[in-house]
């Protein structure tokens, strides 16, 4: 939001797309996943797609697109006029392309994973205090998915092992006075870390997710959805949004 500006990212068919007040402007075949409002500037990043069905990853800055490579964008931030951002990337090997968790910083990007062994997506991305972390998650030898973050590239762990983790992994990160938060699921139960250690949330069934962390003062807010209902906890406590399907995929916490 900038001057009561809304801005909204997405799709409309196979086009990206982005709202700014309601009013829908497409920019190319793909997808919008995040959207960043730097003084006058609009920043988007995601994917586009190539006439071969191929995600490029992109982003956009006033909607003048610039092509990273191939792979996806999922989360990104700006910060004195530098862009972060995180997803997914293609990289050759012996002729073949292959996809690790990826960060760029503005055009250069570095794996965050080994491109040779398993699969791993960095799905949220946080700057706090000159440190970027990033969670998302990784496979292991054992085909077991895990939950971990990456703090200025060093990966941490954020499960057991023996827990089977969906694919999804870590969605959502936030650090506040040096305190690593992130949140995901264990076996369809939505959980939430603190400093690696995990916390199962309350009031929950079956086939229930945690999408989105935020932490104000000393709340905590958990964005998902609760046996597919949108839903968010505050300090543990469940707070349905709607009666019908549906789900919460980020968050903001606003103090005034």
């Amino acid at each position: 939001m900038e001057n009561n500006d809304v801005y909204v990212g997405g799709r409309i068919n196979d086009t990206a797309t982005y709202w700014k007040n309601g009013v829908a402007k497409k920019l190319s075949p793909g997808s919008i996943y995040a959207i960043a409002i730097v003084g006058h500037d609009v920043f988007m990043a995601g994917c586009t797609t190539t006439q071969d069905y191929e995600d490029m990853a992109t982003f956009w800055k006033n909607g003048v697109p610039t092509i990273l490579g191939p792979g996806r964008i999922f989360s990104m931030a700006v910060k004195d006029n530098d862009v972060y951002m995180a997803g997914v990337g293609g990289y050759k090997n012996e002729n073949i392309t292959v996809y690790a968790a990826t960060y760029w910083k503005n055009n250069r990007k570095r794996p965050l994973n080994d491109t040779t062994v398993g699969d791993a997506q960095a799905r949220s991305l946080f700057l706090y205090d000159g440190d970027v972390y990033i969670a998302g998650f990784i496979e292991n030898n054992s085909g077991k998915y895990l939950p971990v973050y990456w703090k200025n590239g060093r990966l941490v762990g954020l499960a057991n092992p023996k827990l089977i983790i969906h694919k999804e992994g870590a969605k959502s990160i936030f650090v506040q006075n040096g305190d690593v938060y992130a949140c995901g699921e264990l076996d369809n139960v939505p959980v939430y870390w603190k400093n690696g250690v995990a916390h199962t949330l309350n009031n929950t069934g079956a086939n229930s997710f945690a999408t989105a962390i935020a932490v104000e003062g000393n709340n905590l807010y958990i964005g998902g959805d609760n046996q597919y209902y949108p839903v968010y906890w505050k300090n543990d406590t469940r707070i349905p949004l709607a009666s019908y399907e549906g789900h919460v995929n980020a968050m903001e916490i606003v103090s005034y």
